[in-house]
């Protein structure tokens, strides 16, 4: 959301060309919108009381799961590791069939998150 045109240039580069032959560049960022309005990850886990912290860690089963439980489809973590080597939820990834339409499941639902609890920054 919002209008930061780097962003959303990088976000083209990276993930929407390889569908220009299916649909847009506008209709790409529409859909995106749209799956955002529909699987509002934020308040998915929220409602699971997973929510960004400074001193509560989760674990990622339970990060998978949660979302599991709506989208019926896994997910895919990405963590980053500070310089003590704890981890941090860095991006949550849906996967979708090539229209957009319907979720599949991610190939790998942990991603790197592979310590037994990770962080959720503010």
């Amino acid at each position: 959301s919002g209008n930061n045109y780097k962003f959303w240039n990088h976000e083209w580069q990276k993930h929407g060309t390889c569908s220009e032959n299916n649909i847009s560049q506008l209709d790409y960022f529409r859909l995106a919108l749209n799956i955002k309005g529909r699987s509002n990850l934020k308040v998915i886990l929220a409602n699971a009381n997973i929510t960004p912290s400074k001193i509560n860690n989760y674990v990622p089963k339970s990060i998978v799961n949660t979302i599991y439980g709506v989208t019926k489809s896994h997910p895919q973590l990405s963590c980053y590791n500070d310089l003590n080597n704890v981890q941090y939820l860095q991006e949550i990834r849906l996967c979708l069939v090539a229209d957009g339409t319907s979720y599949i499941n991610c190939s790998n639902p942990f991603g790197n998150c592979n310590a037994r609890k990770i962080y959720w920054p503010i």
